[in-house]
């Protein structure tokens, strides 16, 4: 009698022991999912945040380009004449409106298709046979700052530009801090297009640096 109770005595130990074993292993799977779905949604939300600001770098530079895009032309007087500058500024794309969250993968392409395309020609005041092209060069520039620069193995000359309103054109350091204020109105949608741009031009003709300013083209 007493080692059948022994036995029913073991039997419903080892029972409770193995549901205890199962609600040990169910909570633990619970907690398990609980702390990866928790994980799934931080990532997430730091991929959006990412994209986000992703977007929001994209569009500035879209808006930059818009508004610089466009043939600008000018006079310029050297050390060997009067020269004529015709610059025309052309975006690789043109931005579009989507009502939808974009993968980064998907951000990142547009960002490194994004370009700004320069075609400069320089020729002497009424002799259009003396034009030194510069065709298709892409622009490095520095938005932030309203600055471009036209430079390429294949350009003979250098055009260190800066964006500005109505040709204005100081010096140096007012020129920067105005291309700087114009970016900025860009940026918050205070000026869509820009009329005017100031610069220097380098070439290989003469060492020293000319003032430069062009005007837009209006069609």
């Amino acid at each position: 009698m007493r080692t059948l109770i022994s036995l029913i005595v073991i039997t419903l130990s080892l029972v409770a022991c193995s549901k205890n074993d199962n609600r040990m292993k169910e909570k633990a799977a619970i907690e398990s999912e609980s702390s990866t779905a928790s994980q799934l949604r931080v990532e997430n939300e730091n991929q959006a945040k990412k994209a986000e600001k992703m977007e929001l770098e994209l569009a500035k530079r879209h808006r930059f380009y818009q508004s610089v895009k466009g043939t600008y032309e000018g006079e310029v007087q050297t050390a060997i004449g009067k020269m004529k500058i015709e610059i025309t500024f052309t975006p690789s794309k043109a931005p579009v409106t989507r009502n939808r969250v974009r993968q980064l993968e998907e951000i990142t392409t547009e960002i490194n298709e994004l370009k700004l395309t320069a075609h400069a020609i320089q020729s002497a005041v009424n002799i259009p046979e003396s034009a030194v092209g510069c065709p298709g060069v892409t622009v490095a520039d520095d938005i932030m700052k309203g600055e471009l620069t036209i430079s390429s193995p294949t350009c003979p000359n250098l055009y260190l530009i800066k964006i500005t309103e109505k040709g204005i054109t100081e010096s140096s350091v007012l020129d920067s801090l105005r291309a700087a204020q114009v970016a900025n109105q860009i940026f918050n949608g205070d000026l869509v297009e820009i009329d005017s741009l100031s610069g220097q031009l380098k070439t290989s003709t003469y060492a020293s640096k000319v003032k430069f300013v062009i005007h837009k083209v209006v069609d």
